[in-house]
């Protein structure tokens, strides 16, 4: 499989993220930034707790339940699937930008 740009490299904007969880539980927040890497890695994720615990990497059921909701509802549901808008556009802003540099260099070169 071809490596992709956006393999080895995330952005984290600190300004949203900060603004995004500042009314999550702090137990929540580490968990939802596992669904976010999970989600740059893999793409959608399935709606099933099963999946979504297990990305997160909460081992706990009762702790997962209890913060499941607040971390849900930062993604928007399609056909069973969890999408993160922020992390499409971020991961689409990353490779047009590599293409970009990636189109300049090969000109130079």
């Amino acid at each position: 499989m071809a490596k992709h740009v956006t393999d080895d490299f995330m952005p984290l904007r600190l300004k949203i993220w900060r603004s995004g969880t500042a009314f999550m539980m702090p137990e929540a927040r580490g968990p939802y930034l596992d669904l976010i890497l999970a989600y740059w890695e893999l793409g959608p994720l399935p709606n099933e707790d099963a999946v979504l615990q297990s990305n997160a990497r909460v081992a706990d059921p009762k702790l997962w339940k209890r913060i499941r909701d607040q971390i849900v509802k930062k993604f928007i549901e399609t056909d069973g699937m969890l999408r993160h808008e922020r992390c499409d556009y971020e991961r689409d802003l990353a490779k047009s930008l590599y293409e970009k540099k990636s189109t300049a260099g090969q000109a130079g070169g």
